[in-house]
């Protein structure tokens, strides 16, 4: 799991079940994902996990954006917003 949360917000465990809190990508196929699962383009990057691939993360703190795509081709695209900044 790969994500962004609040300072403040790293030693308190009931950050996960406030929706807002925190932005996150698994890469783990058989655990569902709900965050950062607005697929762009291309597929659920938890559907295509393997060994040494690469995924881009972009963050933009002031629009609340959190985005995924594996790189460098960018084919699968993965945000949690309507808005890719791929």
């Amino acid at each position: 799991m790969i994500g962004v949360m609040p300072y403040s917000m790293i030693q308190n465990l009931w950050v996960y079940n406030v929706p807002g809190q925190y932005f996150s990508k698994r890469f783990l196929n058989k655990y569902p994902n709900y965050e950062c699962s607005r697929i762009i383009r291309g597929v659920d990057l938890s559907d295509i996990p393997q060994k040494d691939m690469k995924i881009e993360m972009r963050i933009d703190f002031a629009e609340n954006y959190v985005g995924f795509a594996d790189y460098p081709d960018f084919k699968n695209v993965n945000v949690n917003c309507q808005e890719s900044k791929f």
